[in-house]
């Protein structure tokens, strides 16, 4: 009898995450949480409802719903689009997208900051942009100094051939930058800062691409991630802190989606919105934009696309994504899961633009 309550205090705490998670943030942050709970609540539940089909099948009912959510939860978990499409008659754009946790970079002005073996992080991204040779590369976190003979980053990409660009932060006195960057193959004719952060490096920037006789507006996005402090908590307890500084963020997120969504209402090119979103595939975020837009790991991506790992063992997300208006084709899509110069996985696309 007691593993029978449990079944059904778990079945409608599914069913309660499974609506919190399309409610607006906004109204109350906490509910953003419903997007990290959902999938294990949903494998969870998913094993018993196994089990308990051979003791209550009189329940069919609410196993019925708890199936229908949880298949609903791992179509958005695994892709599984097939083949890459080959379309040689229109024209293509390349994108990569990568969080470069600011290249990892260490004891700045400090000893071994020019020491290639202990930046090698830099270096490697560096090399990984010039073997996929993709025609835009969106950065965010990104990290410049032009005195440095490794960190000087967009000199670097300046000479893999991407002399056109929009950095969201001006350079500082002592000759560094940091945030979202924009690189481009094709000429930049308008570009501009949507939203920005106080720190300066989460946002949203604009660049529109001009490729052959048509413009595309990219939009490079990083919207606000939870930063604890326990040294700022003052008298406030764990939770108290873990509160106020998990609703804060949100707000913060929530406002940075608001000013993106009118952005785009007033934009009148096709879109491509692309960064690091905080958020994964169940989150309002999420919902906001693939109701507008397709979405790169879902028409042409396989496996998990898994673009952040966690430092608890066994938690990871997919919160990178690729949005792109319907007029845009994705041909193929990849997170490249095999390489760790962040925290981050960078995502690859190839789209098809006309």
């Amino acid at each position: 009898m007691c593993f029978k309550n449990f079944y059904a205090v778990g079945a409608v705490s599914l069913l309660t995450v499974f609506v919190l998670t399309f409610i607006d943030p906004s109204y109350f942050p906490l509910t953003n949480l419903s997007s990290v709970i959902l999938p294990i609540l949903a494998l969870l539940m998913l094993v018993f409802t196994l089990l308990m089909f051979y003791k209550q099948r009189s329940w069919y009912l609410l196993y019925m719903a708890v199936m229908i959510i949880s298949v609903w939860v791992f179509s958005g978990f695994y892709s599984i689009s097939g083949k890459a499409v080959d379309d040689s008659s229109s024209m293509n754009l390349a994108v990569l997208d990568y969080n470069v946790s600011f290249f990892r970079v260490r004891n700045v002005f400090q000893e071994g900051y020019n020491d290639p073996y202990l930046n090698s992080d830099v270096l490697g991204v560096q090399n990984l942009c010039k073997d996929l040779n993709p025609d835009v590369i969106c950065f965010q976190e990104f990290f410049n100094d032009q005195n440095s003979q490794i960190y000087n980053s967009i000199t670097r990409f300046g000479e893999l051939g991407y002399q056109y660009y929009l950095m969201s932060s001006p350079r500082h006195d002592n000759g560094l930058n940091r945030g979202l960057i924009t690189f481009s193959r094709f000429p930049i004719v308008k570009a501009g800062i949507i939203v920005q952060s106080e720190n300066r490096y989460n946002g949203a920037i604009y660049t529109d691409l001009k490729i052959k006789e048509d413009t595309i507006r990219l939009i490079n996005v990083h919207l606000n991630s939870m930063e604890l402090h326990l040294s700022r908590r003052g008298n406030r307890n764990i939770l108290s802190y873990f509160y106020d500084t998990y609703t804060n963020t949100n707000r913060i997120k929530q406002n940075q989606l608001n000013t993106i969504s009118a952005f785009i209402d007033n934009s009148d090119i096709p879109i491509i919105v692309v960064g690091d979103f905080n958020d994964n595939q169940y989150s309002y975020t999420y919902k906001q934009l693939a109701s507008r837009f397709a979405n790169g790991q879902k028409e042409s991506g396989n496996g998990l696309g898994l673009t952040y790992y966690s430092k608890i063992p066994l938690l990871a997300f997919r919160i990178d994504h690729l949005f792109y208006s319907h007029s845009i084709r994705s041909m193929e899509f990849k997170t490249l899961s095999n390489f760790d110069y962040s925290e981050h996985k960078p995502i690859w696309a190839k789209l098809s633009v006309n």
